[in-house]
């Protein structure tokens, strides 16, 4: 831990201390390797649901099952093909949404000019 020094009672370089509290700054945690194990726990969970149903309809459908590492790599594709699409979805109902505002605003102002005379 960095000791950090007082001026006038306050803590510099710190936004908000309690009063009476030590008067010290810890260093900042490495969260990249972190970063990493959370995104593949995400995909490893998140390819679980699609190997489940795939699963239930082998025998709905009487087929048989893919090799396990051919199965995960379909599911963490489908993840990503899944995550790709909402976020064109996210950004389409955004672009809408700001069109709409525009297009609206665009009709107020010339319908406020449309009743005054040009002389």
């Amino acid at each position: 831990m960095r000791n950090v020094t007082r001026r006038g009672g306050a803590c510099v370089g710190l936004s908000s201390t309690r009063i009476g509290a030590p008067c010290h700054v810890t260093e900042p945690v490495p969260t990249g390797l972190l970063s990493i194990i959370g995104v593949l726990g995400v995909l490893w969970g998140g390819s679980n649901v699609g190997g489940a149903i795939s699963t239930v309809f082998q025998p709905i459908f009487h087929v048989k099952g893919r090799s396990f590492l051919v199965e995960k790599l379909i599911d963490v594709g489908m993840i990503i093909v899944f995550t790709a699409l909402m976020l064109v979805i996210i950004g389409a109902t955004a672009a809408g949404a700001l069109l709409n505002r525009l297009i609206s605003s665009f009709r107020v102002r010339s319908s406020s000019w449309s009743g005054r005379s040009l002389r």
